[in-house]
């Protein structure tokens, strides 16, 4: 999706953002269906799915260094959350406060937070570790460099995958922090290569990760699962 703007500026200002955020504010209350903004927020089901559409395609454009893709989707992504702003009645200079208060953030304040978050230890012993030491066999799908993809013993759905990091990452954020820029990109890539050999692209799918106790994060080894095969219905009943 490609959206146009009555707005020319040269860079990203103050005074561009407050004029987009007007501009949108007010096709918001257009009630007829000619404005996409205004529909948008009257669905909210659609707003997130747009969302979650243009963040996986700016994943894959930027998976396959496609510059050009990566400012296409950036651009929509960043109007949808624009849109988002404006259906919670979230200023933008509310964000931008945010942004103030963790650039403000000390060093010594990030090293406590870093330190706080490595107490929570890797344990060699969850089965996921046993798989990749070998020690435990799985049916595996396909692997890289820096990650395995296999079967779920306990399939949710026709297709149930498990897609892990090679490396010791206890959760999504642990992965996405301390992992290399090469283990993400391989990472994502092979989700992708998953997704191509089983050929989900056209009908769909849904990924998943949990992580921690409020997440019912089962195994402390950070794992996606890919599942599709059939309509998987709601994503929290």
């Amino acid at each position: 999706m490609v959206f146009k703007l009555e707005i020319v500026k040269n860079k990203m200002d103050d005074q561009f953002v407050t004029e987009l955020f007007k501009l949108l504010k007010e096709r918001a209350k257009i009630n007829n269906n000619s404005s996409y903004t205004s529909q948008l927020i009257k669905n909210p089901d659609l707003l997130a799915k747009k969302i979650g559409e243009e963040s996986s395609e700016l994943i894959i454009d930027f998976i396959k260094n496609n510059k050009t893709g990566i400012i296409n989707e950036s651009a929509d992504l960043l109007y949808h959350i624009f849109v988002v702003w404006i259906s919670m009645g979230i200023n933008p200079q509310e964000i931008w406060d945010e942004l103030s208060k963790r650039q403000s953030q000390s060093g010594i304040e990030e090293k406590k937070i870093e330190e706080k978050y490595m107490n929570n230890k890797y344990d060699n012993k969850n089965i996921f570790s046993k798989i990749l030491r070998s020690e435990i066999d799985c049916e595996k799908i396909l692997e890289n460099k820096h990650a395995l993809a296999f079967l779920d013993i306990n399939p949710q759905a026709p297709i149930h995958i498990l897609i892990i990091p090679k490396n010791k990452y206890i959760d999504f954020y642990d992965f996405t922090q301390n992992g290399s820029a090469q283990e993400i990109k391989h990472f994502w890539e092979l989700v992708n290569d998953v997704i191509n050999k089983k050929n989900i692209s056209d009908s769909g799918f849904r990924l998943i990760t949990n992580s921690g106790k409020d997440g019912n994060q089962d195994v402390p080894h950070f794992h996606v699962h890919l599942l599709g095969g059939k309509n998987l219905g709601k994503m929290i009943n």
